[in-house]
């Protein structure tokens, strides 16, 4: 059976709703999730990159109130469950039983969980096709030769590369990955 590895944030959890909301409350920012253009919120915030990292933290302990990012994750991770071992590979700053809890309660389905102390470590895992949000994990993995799908966000809008499929939703990334 084949592997499809998944990232977290971005990509099945919409995280920066959460962190948006904290940043723009307590830091004035005056941001909405489409001034959002590039990948490291620092950039185009002004906010310590520690600071951005422990607002994800503390939305992360506040995992119930994470939406999904979008109304097919859940159904189509299911289906493709079916056909691929589900591996989560994140290197997400939120704590691993928060994470695996809101796995649970949104009733999305993995076999393996591999949370890397930093993003760039994902080009390491094995597996046959990757799910990622961030552009440039996307790229590097693509030039490794991975079938590499990248969710559609705001942060990597108009970044598409050689070798990654842009998608809008997960219906599209079920689609994509049955036929194939």
């Amino acid at each position: 059976m084949k592997t499809l590895c998944i990232d977290i944030d971005g990509t099945v959890a919409d995280s920066i709703a959460g962190w948006l909301r904290i940043a723009n409350e307590e830091y004035m920012i005056g941001k909405s999730k489409n001034d959002i253009n590039d990948y490291n919120l620092e950039k185009i915030t002004g906010i310590k990159k520690e600071t951005v990292y422990e607002i994800y933290r503390r939305v992360w302990d506040n995992y119930a109130e994470i939406p999904p990012v979008d109304e097919y994750v859940s159904a189509a991770i299911e289906k493709l469950h079916k056909s691929f071992i589900i591996k989560i590979v994140t290197g997400t700053v939120g704590d691993e039983k928060a994470v695996k809890a809101w796995l649970k309660l949104n009733n999305i389905p993995y076999d393996e969980f591999v949370h890397v102390r930093r993003s760039i470590e994902k080009l390491n895992a094995e597996g046959d096709a990757f799910i990622e949000d961030d552009p440039a994990i996307a790229r590097a993995l693509a030039e490794k030769g991975r079938y590499v799908i990248m969710i559609e966000q705001s942060w990597n809008k108009g970044q598409a590369t050689e070798g990654v499929k842009v998608v809008r939703n997960w219906l599209e990334v079920e689609k994509l990955l049955l036929r194939r």
